[in-house]
């Protein structure tokens, strides 16, 4: 019936999401859901119906795999990005799982691996298959003289020693799609 697929690259202090179908990113900035994505909507009866105007070129079917594109810049409040499966997004608003993640943040879970089995959970009404995928990018249950600076100091230096980072290429966007649909991964990843 058609395929979705979601990819983030971080590159300094930018991230670029390229997505197709209906799976999304989202970031929580002071604890605000930010939508990196925009959902493809599939069709009831399949997507192929709309894929085959010979009058129109693929670029203007009515159903295309062209992946949406947004890049941003990584800042200090952002807390971390979810990247999930429609069938998380059916049950759930990117509030909603932002505050989510929070919550179990404040009821002490560090483990990511554990909130996303929690979240898989939260979608099973909806009888779909769920993949979710998890990443903090500052711990905020360390202590602020753990390292502080350090991390800060690396990322001003990668971006002090080279000129604005450039966007993904489709060639790094269509490996990165590649991976995705070669791997399932449902895990939930710390970076540190």
């Amino acid at each position: 019936m058609g395929s979705t697929a979601c990819v983030a690259v971080i590159r300094g202090t930018r991230i670029t999401v390229a997505n197709v179908g209906d799976s999304r990113c989202v970031i929580s900035s002071n604890r605000k859901a930010i939508e990196l994505s925009t959902d493809h909507k599939a069709f009831q009866r399949g997507d192929f119906a709309f894929k085959q105007n010979k009058n129109f070129p693929v670029a203007e079917q009515m159903a295309i795999s062209d992946p949406h594109l947004r890049s941003m810049e990584i800042t200090d409040d952002i807390e971390f990005l979810v990247m999930a499966s429609h069938s998380i997004w059916e049950c759930m608003t990117s509030q909603d799982v932002v505050n989510f993640v929070h919550e179990e943040f404040e009821f002490g879970e560090t483990d990511l691996r554990i909130i996303c089995e929690r979240l898989v959970d939260c979608s099973e009404p909806s009888g779909e298959n769920a993949t979710i995928i998890l990443l903090q990018f500052k711990d905020r249950t360390s202590t602020a003289a753990e390292g502080e600076g350090s991390r800060d100091q690396d990322i001003a230096s990668d971006s002090e020693s080279s000129e604005e980072q450039p966007l993904p290429d489709a060639e790094m966007v269509a490996r990165a799609l590649a991976f995705l649909k070669s791997e399932k991964i449902v895990e939930g990843r710390k970076l540190s």
